[in-house]
């Protein structure tokens, strides 16, 4: 009995505290496009990402967006590219004003050991992984 009461506990706090991050609370996704979970019902917002492929956003622990990628551009909160924020990926060529991105999708991770920093992951559409910092 003791032990499946410290095994609920246990999955009730780790719920419990799940629910309290917000790194996640605004989608950017292509055509200009996203969405803002931190408002109910969820609310649109435009993004600078023209993308029609892979997207990926993050945001402080208080679901304020830091930034958000295609894998080929990374944009600020402001929506404007990054210092060193662009041909990062280098899939292919802008066709009909669409920038070739991450056909694979993409994901941005925080390093566990540096709060100021994140890893951007995509595949490119041949295969092949990237890594930039």
């Amino acid at each position: 009995m003791k032990t499946i009461f410290i095994i609920v506990f246990s999955l009730y706090f780790c719920a419990h505290r799940t629910l309290a991050q917000e790194i996640d609370k605004i989608w950017t996704f292509g055509y200009h496009s996203g969405l803002d979970f931190s408002t109910d019902p969820p609310t649109y917002i435009e993004s600078a990402n023209n993308s029609v492929e892979g997207a990926a956003g993050i945001c402080d622990m208080d679901g304020h967006l830091l930034f958000y990628s295609d894998g080929n551009t990374v944009w600020n909160r402001d929506h404007e590219a990054m210092p060193n924020g662009t041909g990062i990926l280098g899939n292919g060529e802008t066709i009909g004003g669409i920038p070739g991105s991450c056909s694979q999708g993409v994901a941005i991770v925080p390093s566990p050991s540096n709060t100021n920093q994140y890893y951007l992951f995509c595949i490119k559409r041949h295969g092949g992984r990237i890594y930039p910092e």
